[in-house]
């Protein structure tokens, strides 16, 4: 009996510390996702609902994975990010030639649950790829950088969360995507 009790609050307390300076943002997200939860069900939606879901296990699993540490938005935009490369890279290995034909079909749902995830990536207080670009063509016309190593060094790195509102990867992958 006794042991019971320690392993409940080990679970209940492993669960419910989220750093109270950001857990507003963590729990706007979990609140627009349970909406759209709810919507689902009462519009009987089966796939978004799955979905959703789903992407509130991957918010759980985050949360639970950064234990004692503070959980900001740019966590979550880099969290939903790679929620959408695992499908893109998975429905591109759908959608390769040597896959049955039954194999499309999986790769239109892993296009569907990528919409779903930008639809609640696009709602984060956080600057979009075009925001992005836009500072680091300033940064390529002031400098007349030809050169992406070039770049990447005169970017402000220490700043880029606080004056860009972006995190670091996601500058990254919008250089990364640039054509110079």
């Amino acid at each position: 009996m006794r042991r019971f009790g320690i392993i409940k609050n080990i679970r209940f307390n492993s669960t419910i510390n989220v750093d109270k300076s950001t857990k507003g943002i963590y729990d706007n997200v979990l609140e627009q996702l349970r909406e759209g939860l709810k919507i689902s069900i009462k519009q009987k939606l089966t796939f978004e609902k799955t979905a959703i879901r789903g992407i509130m296990s991957e918010m759980k699993n985050l949360q639970i994975d950064n234990h004692g540490t503070i959980i900001n938005k740019f966590q979550i935009v880099d969290h939903f990010n790679k929620l959408i490369k695992q499908r893109e890279e998975t429905a591109k290995e759908y959608l390769s030639p040597n896959q049955p034909e039954r194999f499309k079909e999986l790769a239109e749902n892993e296009m569907r649950e990528i919409e779903i995830i930008k639809k609640y990536l696009a709602l984060l207080p956080v600057a979009n790829d075009e925001d992005i670009k836009e500072k680091l063509k300033v940064i390529i016309e002031n400098d007349k950088i030809t050169d992406k190593r070039k770049l990447f060094s005169k970017i402000p790195w220490n700043k880029i969360n606080e004056e860009w509102n972006a995190s670091r990867s996601t500058v990254s992958e919008v250089i990364n995507k640039m054509d110079l």
